[in-house]
């Protein structure tokens, strides 16, 4: 039993009829156009501000097209755990195995962050925007932890509640106001690692990347400098170690980065210089995607490094 990925199996298999609650109409399906909208309606039944801080996870599972959404509102702390209530909307509706028919579903979990575990709470049904099932509380839940999967869904997961939890009331306001994946926006982390630059402009290497740093910030929050350095070293050392393979497996090593910080995206930037010129480029990446979300690269023709410093603050535009 897997966080989110494995919950509909879960859902439809475990939640039960509440005493004295009719049947609804079981040939109702959800348009696939609707499931944002959906998401919406569902949160607006109880409190009508809390529709525009829902932020999606993604795909639930590869085999439908349901959507999980958290509810950024609802992320507490509880002594070393932090609580969120997610909402999974169904591609159509569908029947459990008590023949109760659904179309999305709450659940509150909760995430030991500093241990990389979860546990589920508890699960309500609905449909049609009435609740209609529920699971039995898990009261014991802090001793039925379980290791969050090392897959991106998981991942991604964990690092939306305990990265936005931690960043207080303030960050969380900072949100942007609709359904989406939190990219690009002033909450989300990056990683920034150690930029390379010329041997004779070594001198000049922290005064580029705060620079850098600067252009960045105005869309991420940004991690940087001699404190991702020494992860970045701790952790080369510390997979060096490991006697299951040779070396530090590239994407294996930025992973561990990116999530010390609790980050998705990681930028690597380059200063070269060539023919009395510079060429500065930089690339972002979902480490967990592989998927490169920004990518840019200038020429400075005849530019000295005082001017480089000045081009690199535009180079994320």
């Amino acid at each position: 039993m897997y966080l989110l990925k494995n919950i509909i199996i879960i859902v439809l298999n475990s939640v039960y009829l509440k005493p004295g609650v009719m049947s609804l109409n079981l040939n109702c399906k959800v348009k696939k156009n609707l499931i944002p909208i959906l998401a919406l309606s569902f949160l607006a039944l109880g409190n009508a501000s809390s529709a525009a801080r829902m932020v999606e996870v993604g795909e639930s599972t590869k085999a439908t097209l349901d959507k999980a959404y958290i509810d950024l509102d609802s992320i507490t702390q509880e002594g070393r755990f932090r609580i969120a209530t997610f909402l999974t909307v169904y591609e159509k509706a569908r029947k459990n195995s008590h023949g109760i028919t659904l179309d999305r579903h709450e659940q509150k979990t909760a995430f030991d962050c500093q241990a990389k575990q979860f546990a589920l709470v508890y699960t309500i049904g609905y449909f049609e925007g009435k609740q209609i099932a529920t699971s039995p509380v898990n009261t014991n839940w802090k001793d039925t932890l379980k290791n969050i999967p090392s897959d991106a869904f998981e991942q991604r997961s964990m690092r939306i509640v305990c990265g936005i939890a931690s960043a207080g009331a303030q960050n969380l306001a900072n949100v942007p106001q609709k359904i989406s994946k939190p990219v690009t926006t002033p909450t989300e982390r990056l990683v920034l690692m150690p930029i390379r630059v010329p041997d004779e402009d070594r001198n000049l290497k922290g005064t580029m990347e705060t620079a850098l740093v600067k252009g960045l910030q105005t869309s991420y929050v940004v991690y940087s400098g001699e404190r991702v350095a020494q992860k970045a070293h701790e952790i080369f050392m510390k997979e060096s170690k490991d006697t299951s393979h040779i070396e530090c497996d590239e994407t294996r090593c930025m992973q561990n980065i990116a999530t010390a910080f609790q980050s998705e995206l990681i930028a690597t930037a380059n200063v070269t210089k060539q023919d009395g010129g510079y060429f500065l480029a930089i690339s972002i990446q979902n480490i967990f995607d592989n998927k490169v979300v920004f990518s840019n690269s200038v020429a400075c023709r005849g530019c000295d490094s005082f001017q480089v410093v000045d081009k690199l603050k535009e180079l994320t535009e």
